[in-house]
């Protein structure tokens, strides 16, 4: 990728800029059949015969999808099926249910072809009810998740279940980041116990590294990450979001697009800079209250989009950032904005006959706005964004 860095001083914390070149160029054409429809998943039907690793993931959405697929390569390293993963809806999302099962966040039969995938049904009995090993990836985590992950697994803690850590001497700040590395894997967390608990992976392999070996031609990559792109290849977004959306730049005649990803809510974003929160306070409401800020933030969209010759440009955010985006983009100059809302009434129109879709309607709206991000030309991302990484 490309980094173009912004002349406005007053910005340059705040967003980056960044000309996408994917690295693979797959066309996902619209196809015309019920967006309803789910494809049958492929389980492990040799299940008896496997040993288990379960993941339990933590954060927002993005951040469980990363982790499920640092279990993913972690579970193949140590010879072992992974099951099906428990999702979470994002903090701030009250009214969503409490629990998202897997192929509502990702294409997990595509998973199947690379990935012996246990049914998240048969957990409980193949496990005999209880967990034996807890594979620790950090020194942190969320109690909430890891009840209801047990829940859902139908399974306990077993009273003489071992602790398997990585070197805490080596990674003080509490956090294993060297995942990829097959051999320490291996170090840390091999044993005969058949079902196993990954405890809120997230960044055990770290991003900007798969992101610099993506864009190498496969024959350069280091092997290792090689097995991690596929795996990133085979965890896309549901068929069913990757179909909306692709159907929706069809019918608005959308080629070529820019996409901002916006994550400066007081909420969302204030959480995430706890360790600096009246500095992180002060820079949103300074760049909220100063029409020259966000005039030269529009003009800096401008300008790029000039120089990539691009027409339509769309932000993604949380809901309470909607009616300020909108102020920014009245001075994107010769520009077509495309309204969030038009995406947001496309998507209840494609899947008002779909209950268990629709039941779930902001994370729709929230994974089709990923696929955007994924598909767009130009792409401007929010730091502290995992965002940046759904090219990979």
């Amino acid at each position: 990728m490309k980094t173009a860095s912004s002349s406005n001083q007053e910005n340059k914390n705040l967003y980056t800029i960044e000309l996408v070149e994917n690295y693979y160029n797959e066309s996902w054409a619209y196809q015309s059949r019920s967006l309803c429809d789910e494809d049958p998943i492929n389980y492990e039907t040799q299940a008896l015969n496997k040993n288990i690793l379960i993941p339990m993931l933590v954060w927002g959405p993005n951040n469980q999808l990363q982790g499920f697929r640092e279990s993913v390569y972690i579970a193949k390293a140590l010879n072992r099926s992974i099951a099906a993963p428990l999702f979470f809806p994002n903090w701030n999302n009250k009214g969503l249910p409490r629990t998202l099962e897997a192929p509502m966040r990702l294409n997990l039969k595509s998973l199947t072809e690379i990935m012996s995938v246990i049914n998240p049904a048969e957990v409980s009995n193949l496990c005999d009810g209880s967990v034996t090993a807890i594979f620790k990836t950090r020194n942190n985590g969320d109690g909430s998740h890891f009840q209801a992950t047990l829940d859902y697994y139908g399974v306990k803690i077993d009273e003489h279940a071992e602790e398997f850590w990585f070197d805490r001497n080596k990674y003080q700040n509490g956090k294993f980041i060297d995942a990829i590395d097959k051999h320490a894997l291996r170090q840390y967390y091999s044993t005969d116990k058949k079902c196993a608990i990954l405890s809120f992976p997230w960044s055990s392999i770290q991003d900007k590294d798969i992101s610099k070996q993506a864009l190498l031609p496969k024959k350069s990559r280091d092997e290792n990450f090689n097995d991690m792109i596929e795996i990133i290849d085979h965890t896309r977004r549901p068929k069913f979001v990757r179909r909306a959306v692709a159907k929706f730049l069809e019918e608005y005649k959308v080629s070529e697009f820019a996409l901002m990803h916006w994550r400066y809510d007081m909420r969302d974003f204030f959480r995430a800079m706890m360790h600096k929160k009246e500095e992180a306070k002060t820079m949103i409401e300074n760049l909220k209250s100063s029409k020259k800020q966000m005039k030269n933030f529009s003009l800096e969209i401008s300008k790029i989009m000039d120089e990539k010759n691009m027409t339509y440009f769309y932000f993604a955010s949380p809901p309470d950032e909607k009616t300020f985006l909108k102020e920014i983009a009245l001075g994107v100059s010769y520009k077509k904005f495309i309204d969030d809302n038009l995406l947001a009434e496309f998507l209840k129109k494609e899947f008002q006959n779909c209950t268990k879709i629709m039941d779930d309607f902001g994370d729709l709206v929230s994974l089709a706005e990923m696929e955007l991000s994924y598909l767009s030309n130009l792409f401007v991302y929010s730091c502290f964004s995992t965002w940046r990484f759904v090219f990979t």
